[in-house]
Order: C-alpha cells, then structure tokens, then sequence
C-alpha cells in the first residue's frame, strides 16, 4: 500500500482554498499509510459480521480534504492468515473506473512482487491527477465547451421535484445519505439482462430510467434531473491510469 500511494499524487493529496479557487496540495508518501485492526481477540462472536461493521463505519466517515487525503486503507486481521483489506477514497479525484483498472491491478503487482521477494513489473507513472486536472479545465472551455453550453440549456429551469415523503425533509438539505441494497427477482432479472442486450446499455442506464420515470409520475411533473458521476478521462487515454 506504501508503494502504491508513494506512485500516485493523489492519494497522499489534500486540497485547501487559495484565491483562485480549491488547489491540490501534494505530501510527501508517508511512512505507514495502512491503519491495522486486529479482531482476532473480537468479543463480539462473529469476527466477520464486526469486519464488515467497522468497513461500513468508515465509509460512512466525512472526509475533511482541507486535513487530510482523500484515500484511508484499512486493514482488518480476523484470522491468523486471513485478512480484509478496505479503501475509501473521495470521489473528488477517484471513481470505480480507476480503483477497478488502475488501483486493485497494481496493488495485486505490487503484492505478488513483495510475496516472491522481486521488484514489481510496472511502468513509470510520468502522469498525474494533476496533469488530468489541467487538462480537463482546458478541455472544458475549448473541445468540451459546446457540450457544457448545451447541457446548460437543456437543464435551464429545471425544478426541484417534489415527491411526498413519510419523513419530514432536513433544512437545509444534507449530503448524508445511506446505502439500499436490493435483489432483483428472477422473474425480472432475466428480462432485464435480455433488455440491456438489446439496448446495448449497461444496467445503470436502466436502472435509471426508471427511476426518473417512477420520480417523475410521483411528483406529477414530465421531468426529473437525477445526478451521477459521469467519466471524462475515457476522452484522453493516457489519462486513465492516473
């Protein structure tokens, strides 16, 4: 884990406010960036169910970016040779695409590396969120800037929806929220999977439709703008592994 936040500026990365806007503070790698907990002496009985409840309280913890970096890894021994490994990072710098082809493939090199005594096989990291963050801001009033204008206007007037709820809503409105996990029946599922197929989309785009649609009929209205992380490093490859 060392080795990996020593390769990548943003995860030993702070942002603090400067007259320009937010800026990327860069440490240096520390020495011990994994926090250890060992449960193997857990009087709760079940090691695994405490596992997860501690994975679920950090994740559920703020991050304070002005103080620390936007990356905590945690290591959970609940066995003498099984451990559980977890990482929280902000999405400020950080989205499934790259823990997916970026993070977990180069800490499984780095791992196997240190296990079989060798150095790990893995290419110089010349790039970094920095250079992705250039980037993107110039991309964004050149090449992109039609985009962000045509976005503007299709979202110009857009109303908060007003759906009844059985719980009053917080004011001012908040940023917590919680996790609902679900299976789908599989008289569903099926023709689901059948229907992204067809509409060569992944599951997401789906599942997101109908909720627009199920928002949209609840709080009479023929539109609802739903939110979500969308990936621009796709548009410049090279910036994929930072």
């Amino acid at each position: 884990v060392a080795q990996l936040v020593a390769r990548h500026e943003a995860l030993r990365s702070r942002y603090v406010a400067a007259d320009s806007g937010p800026m990327q503070q860069i440490d240096e790698p520390p020495a011990s960036p994994l926090v250890v907990t060992d449960l193997r002496q857990s009087q709760s009985g079940d090691i695994s169910a405490e596992a997860r409840r501690l994975f679920i309280a950090e994740t559920c913890r703020p991050f304070d970016l002005t103080k620390e970096h936007g990356s905590r890894w945690t290591l959970s021994r609940i066995g003498d040779r099984s451990n559980r490994l977890s990482l929280t990072v902000h999405q400020i710098w950080c989205g499934p695409m790259e823990i997916a082809t970026t993070l977990l493939p180069e800490l499984v090199v780095i791992y196997d590396a240190r296990v079989a005594g060798r150095t790990p096989d893995l290419p110089e990291q010349t790039l970094q969120f920095a250079d992705y963050s250039t980037w993107l801001g110039a991309w964004l009033k050149g090449t992109g800037a039609p985009m962000v204008q045509r976005w503007k206007q299709r979202f110009a007037g857009a109303r908060p929806l007003e759906v009844a709820t059985d719980r009053p809503r917080k004011s001012p409105a908040s940023i917590e929220a919680e996790t609902v996990e679900f299976d789908l029946p599989r008289n569903i599922a099926a023709p689901f999977d059948l229907l992204c197929r067809d509409r060569r989309v992944p599951p997401t785009a789906i599942f997101l439709s109908a909720l627009a649609a199920s928002l949209a009929k609840r709080a009479k209205q023929s539109d609802a703008v739903i939110g979500i992380v969308t990936e621009t490093r796709t548009v410049k490859p090279e910036l994929t592994t930072v």
